[in-house]
């Protein structure tokens, strides 16, 4: 760990060590990870609920523009630029929302 948050002994200090392990800011993929999932909570909701209440779909896209917007300020005011990374795909999320799909049918 860095000198932000300093261990003494594995052993002796184990809760100390789960304390300081809890207390560190997240990281990108903490993040990213976070935001896959609210969207994977809206698409959810959308996809089983829409049969009940039909305003549903209309409710997702009020609030996803909302979720833009305070993302487009946190990006343009208050982060810096984030590292562009390649990827493949949005790999174990895929599976995801192909059994949401699926279930959302029966």
């Amino acid at each position: 760990l860095n000198r932000f948050f300093p261990v003494r002994s594995r052993q002796k200090d184990s809760k100390l060590i789960i304390i300081m392990e809890t207390m560190k800011p997240p990281t990108t993929e903490d993040k990213e990870f976070n935001d896959y999932t609210m969207m994977m909570l809206q698409f959810s909701y959308v996809v089983c609920f829409a049969p009940v209440l039909p305003l549903a779909p209309l409710v997702a896209l009020v609030t996803g523009f909302f979720e833009l917007h305070s993302d487009l300020i946190k990006f343009l005011r208050l982060a810096q630029r984030p590292e562009a990374q390649k990827a493949s795909g949005i790999g174990a999320w895929l599976t995801l929302l192909t059994a949401i799909v699926y279930i959302a049918e029966i």
